[in-house]
């Protein structure tokens, strides 16, 4: 795992990490969280769940992380907003973990030119040295 100057990893979130802050329990698999209703708190937030489901692994500042959270438009409002014209039953969680979850998105980081992932890779002859032509 990459890591900062003072040691903590790059990819993980610096503002969510899968406690239970305070509650004796985990409550997301209650129908008030994960409940398949409109009042269900992942129908009500689904930029919520979309943080909470890709934060143990993209979470943080790193090239991957910031291609993963970018991916919040098309997977959520497009991808899963068709996906459930084809089941109305279908809720986000189950969508997101359907597409296959880290390993989906270092596929789709992956294809990307190494200029989009982040990657400066130099010109020829455009690096600390010019080169110039023999006659002008």
């Amino acid at each position: 795992m990459a890591q900062d100057i003072w040691g903590a990893e790059l990819n993980r979130s610096p503002y969510y990490n899968q406690g239970n802050y305070g509650a004796s329990q985990n409550m997301y698999d209650s129908p008030l969280v994960s409940g398949n209703n409109n009042d269900s708190l992942i129908n009500q937030s689904p930029q919520a769940l979309y943080y909470r489901m890709t934060a143990p692994y993209a979470g943080g500042q790193d090239a991957f992380s910031r291609f993963v959270q970018g991916q919040y438009q098309p997977i959520m409002q497009q991808g899963f907003k068709a996906a459930q014209m084809t089941n109305p039953n279908l809720n986000p969680a189950d969508y997101l973990t359907g597409l296959g979850g880290q390993d989906f998105f270092r596929r789709q980081y992956m294809n990307l030119a190494a200029r989009d992932r982040g990657i400066q890779a130099p010109n020829f002859g455009g690096g600390r040295m010019r080169w110039f032509g023999q006659f002008g």
